[in-house]
């Protein structure tokens, strides 16, 4: 009888995929506006650290300029801000350590009934 032996070719244990070239995507680089109380790194809503009950707003002076101005809001009276949702909750539901605001910032109030179309136009 006649045994027939059947070489396998090696295989490869690398498992890294074909070099593609990668596309180039450009992404805006965001810098905080001059001056700039709060340094924002990119568009979009902030809890502010110091109170529960106001947040950053941080977006483009000049749509495209990539040069991004923080402004401070309020949440309505009886609302905290929610750092897991990105937005102001009734203050039951937020649990909070309030310092006192020493900082001389023009703050922004938001009211109630803007609540929705606020985070609606600005939540990512």
């Amino acid at each position: 009888s006649t045994t027939v032996s059947t070489t396998k070719p090696p295989t490869s244990t690398s498992t890294s995929p074909p070099t593609t070239p990668v596309e180039t995507t450009t992404t805006p680089t965001y810098r905080p506006s001059d001056g700039s109380v709060y340094q924002c790194e990119e568009p979009g809503v902030v809890d502010d650290q110091e109170h529960c009950n106001k947040f950053w707003l941080c977006k483009e002076e000049t749509e495209g300029s990539g040069v991004l101005e923080s402004l401070l809001y309020r949440c309505p009276s009886g609302y905290l801000f929610s750092s897991s949702i990105l937005r102001c909750k009734k203050e039951e539901d937020v649990t909070c350590v309030n310092k006192l605001e020493s900082r001389d910032i023009l703050t922004i109030q938001l009211s109630e009934e803007m609540l929705d179309s606020f985070f609606a136009k600005w939540a990512v």
